[in-house]
């Protein structure tokens, strides 16, 4: 009869290899599962900071008042007076032309 290893170590054997397998299997699949939530974090700061410029201009948008600010004019009589000096400078005939030449490298003028 030849010799060779009983049933029950048989048994060991192979249930120490599957468990080994296992053991394997699930250290990739940590590793794998790691992997993927630094990138699905980082993509979610990603994500956060891009999108933290529009959420402060629209709060900026909703908490501005929608009033129209009312202006009062304290010195008419100034106004008036500086509307005339502007009205009669609009109408004289003074004028001023002013020419500017520059000198461009390989054009002949």
């Amino acid at each position: 009869m030849a010799k060779g290893i009983s049933e029950q170590e048989a048994e060991k054997y192979l249930k120490g290899s599957y468990i080994n397998e296992l053991e394997q299997a699930l250290e990739t699949n940590d590793k794998l599962f790691k992997r993927k939530s630094k990138y699905y974090y980082r993509a979610l700061m990603f994500i956060l900071m891009a999108a933290l410029p529009y959420l402060v201009c629209l709060a900026f948008y909703f908490s501005k008042d929608n009033k129209t600010q009312k202006i009062e004019i304290v010195n008419p009589q100034k106004i008036a007076i500086f509307d005339t000096n502007v009205h009669i400078m609009a109408h004289s005939n003074l004028s001023v032309t002013t020419t500017t030449t520059t000198k461009v490298p390989g054009f002949l003028v």
